[in-house]
């Protein structure tokens, strides 16, 4: 028969590989402030979706009873969450490269930044500074605890919540939303600082907001021209080409799709 000592050493050894336990949810909220990057696309339902995709990240990190090394130095779990099957947005350098290929020709760029989804740079020309973001997000209606008819009320200008002064129109043609603001740039407004957007939903949930404002530092001014140097025509040609199409996770966006 096995004794007392045979079983405590036979349960030592197998024991003597596992990995210590997980982190908790604080290393994911660490890990998703790069997610407050995608910044400015929207107040209200937009806050609500960001803040129901951290709580779903958080709940899914949890450490399980088994767990294995994590490549960043934590601890993830050993049977990820099994895939939703939302395509990727792009990777950062994918999304940049996208809006800089989409800008008109001979536009010259400066104070480039990405992350997943999200690019910002600053087209500079003779007659002063435009800041340019694109935000990309597949399945929009899905993202959140908000109600999809909560953020389809922002493809319609009458339920809408822009700064007063803002000129707004909006379309929807085979299933593709649209929604067009020119006006100030916040409420209160920075002295001479405008914001011209161009919202676009796609029937399969693919949102593309490419916003241009006449400053750099859009939140406190000043303003760096009159007006941004892109046009309503030249925001809208960007945010509907088929180039921000998201492929399957690594492989980014296709770059040589048409517009």
């Amino acid at each position: 028969m096995t004794g007392v000592h045979d079983l405590k050493g036979l349960l030592e050894q197998a024991t003597s590989h596992e990995p210590p336990p997980g982190a908790g949810p604080a290393e994911v909220f660490g890990r998703a402030r790069s997610m407050q990057r995608r910044r400015r696309v929207g107040a209200g339902v937009a806050g609500a979706a960001t803040l129901g995709v951290l709580l779903v990240v958080a709940v899914a990190a949890r450490p399980g009873p088994a767990a294995g090394p994590d490549p960043e130095g934590g601890v993830a779990p050993a049977a990820p969450a099994p895939s939703t099957g939302a395509p990727s947005p792009g990777t950062p350098a994918t999304v940049l490269e996208t809006l800089r290929t989409l800008l008109p020709p001979g536009a010259k760029t400066r104070d480039h930044e990405s992350d997943d989804g999200f690019a910002g740079l600053v087209i500079t020309d003779p007659a002063g500074r435009t800041t340019v973001e694109v935000n990309v997000q597949p399945h929009f209606t899905e993202l959140g605890k908000a109600s999809a008819a909560q953020l389809l009320d922002r493809y319609d200008c009458a339920k809408r919540t822009d700064p007063d002064g803002t000129e707004c129109t909006a379309t929807s043609t085979g299933g593709v939303r649209i929604v067009s603001i020119d006006g100030p740039a916040e409420e209160p407004s920075p002295a001479g600082v405008v914001r011209r957007q161009v919202d676009v939903l796609g029937p399969d949930g693919l949102r593309v907001v490419v916003t241009a404002w006449n400053a750099v530092e859009v939140k406190d001014g000043p303003a760096t021209r009159s007006a941004p140097a892109l046009t309503g025509a030249e925001l809208r040609e960007i945010a509907t080409s088929e180039r921000w199409s998201p492929a399957p996770t690594g492989q980014g966006n296709p770059q040589g799709a048409p517009k």
